[in-house]
């Protein structure tokens, strides 16, 4: 369960306050969605890579509250961090991943206190940047990341074109049977 902070800090709060009013009410929600919750970082506003960095690590120090942080390319693109570096800021993003507690299912893998995280990997539209893209242009991948290395990243694609684009790219690839 994958979601955005989308909350911009007042003048008079900081990351801290916003960070203990999040944990206070995740905390009311049932274990199920407090042990699968990921954040990601925003293609505007506050939540950029390092600010869900930071969110993250607090609720971990403060409360020992694990909440990965699933790094989007595009959003930060949109809202880049100080250091402008894809392979710099998804592996960051990675090590949130590290020592979760989190339930084994299909979707994540866990071994030896390690998820293989699960990453977005878009591009924008040309005419409006912030718009994910129809189709992939071809040469546009994600790199590899992984911290463990049996457990690289999972790239989800995000690209309006769905089940045709991935069909396109495939093709484009040379990997159609």
């Amino acid at each position: 369960m994958n979601i955005h902070i989308n909350y911009t800090p007042q003048a008079d709060e900081t990351l801290e306050i916003v960070a203990t009013r999040f944990f206070r009410n995740l905390s009311m929600c049932d274990k199920g969605v407090y042990k699968r919750i990921t954040i990601e970082n925003e293609d505007k506003g506050f939540f950029n890579v390092d600010n869900c960095i930071k969110f993250s690590d607090y609720l971990y120090d403060t409360f020992g509250a694990q909440i990965p942080v699933c790094y989007d390319n595009l959003h930060d693109f949109c809202n880049p961090s100080e250091e402008r570096n894809i392979i710099f800021q998804a592996e960051r993003c990675a090590y949130t991943w590290v020592n979760t507690d989190k339930p084994h299912n299909d979707e994540c893998e866990a071994v030896a206190d390690y998820f293989a995280p699960v990453f977005h990997w878009s591009e924008g539209k040309p005419e409006k940047p912030r718009a994910h893209a129809d189709y992939f242009a071809l040469g546009n991948t994600p790199p590899h990341i992984a911290i463990d290395v049996d457990r690289p990243v999972k790239w989800e694609c995000e690209v309006k074109g769905k089940d045709k684009a991935i069909r396109l790219l495939q093709k484009a690839l040379g990997q159609i049977m």
